[in-house]
């Protein structure tokens, strides 16, 4: 009988880090207890037998200790037993191990560089050193992601805390930058000009007028390929870096839902009358 694709919830049994890797997988024939050995995080897959390899292009992964959350373009199956090797691009680290199919479902449309399926898998046979590998590299991470998270959240603490001082001292800062930056444009366009002025005039051997012209329709020109390579790149960076933080609202929102169905309908409650009391409470004493 023919396998189907089998949606389930994602098991988050260790702290995720997601990251972008090269991967490289084959599908296994054998039974999980006829699996060769774990391998060294160092040479490269083998030739193996009654298996498919299938190389996918640089993916964003979301890796753990335990394991390995990917997109790919055919669908596997819950069960199904994969020898992969990831190729890790922060670090340069490569991974090499067995893994079994936890799920299948279909892919984030807002995900980056992504093919129709995901699938997570699970680490069986993982060897100590790549172990320590991924327990160091996802440390890495933790520790940095904690870092993140508390300095954001010290700022939202003094945001809540002190709204009317925040709001001054951001303004403030911002037209300071704003005149600082329009001073400095202004500094170097005519520090600018007065070298091209002297370089064309004792280059050319033009008199004022002749001279003048000249650095008119140089500064014309370079306004104009200036104008034309902001119209050609800013639009797209514009739209890549809004597709970014949509792919990274979207994951957090599906975290937030898997964490929310997660509880039992006693947590929910309390979770919705602490929120509500700490708005109350802060709506009450700022007003």
């Amino acid at each position: 009988m023919s396998k189907e694709p089998v949606k389930t919830i994602n098991r988050r049994l260790a702290y995720r880090v997601y990251d972008q890797a090269h991967l490289i997988f084959s599908k296994l024939e054998q039974e999980p207890e006829q699996l060769p050995p774990a391998v060294s995080a160092y040479p490269p897959i083998p030739v193996l037998p009654n298996s498919k390899a299938k190389e996918n292009d640089t993916l964003r992964v979301n890796i753990s200790s335990n394991g390995v959350a990917f997109t790919c373009e055919q669908p596997l199956y819950p069960g199904d037993m994969l020898r992969v090797r990831i190729f890790l691009l922060s670090t340069q680290t490569s991974i090499v191990t067995c893994c079994r199919v936890i799920y299948c479902k279909p892919s984030n449309p807002f995900e980056l560089d992504r093919y129709p399926y995901t699938v997570g898998a699970q680490f069986v046979n993982l060897a100590a050193g790549d172990r320590e590998v991924l327990l160091r590299y996802v440390r890495r991470h933790q520790r940095f992601q904690w870092l993140r998270r508390s300095l954001l959240s010290a700022c939202l603490l003094i945001v809540l805390l002190f709204p009317i001082d925040t709001a001054d001292y951001l303004y403030s800062v911002a037209e300071i930058a704003i005149e600082s930056l329009i001073d400095l444009a202004l500094a170097t366009y005519e520090s600018s000009q007065f070298h091209l002025y002297k370089a064309l005039e004792r280059t050319l051997a033009t008199d004022s007028r002749q001279t003048e012209m000249l650095l008119f329709y140089l500064t014309l020109l370079a306004g104009l390929t200036l104008g034309y390579l902001i119209w050609r790149t800013l639009p797209g960076k514009l739209a890549d870096a809004f597709y970014r933080l949509g792919c990274y609202l979207t994951r957090k929102k599906s975290s937030l839902a898997y964490a929310w169905s997660e509880q039992s309908a006693l947590d929910k409650a309390k979770i919705i009358a602490v929120g509500l009391l700490s708005v109350g409470g802060y709506a009450f004493l700022s007003f």
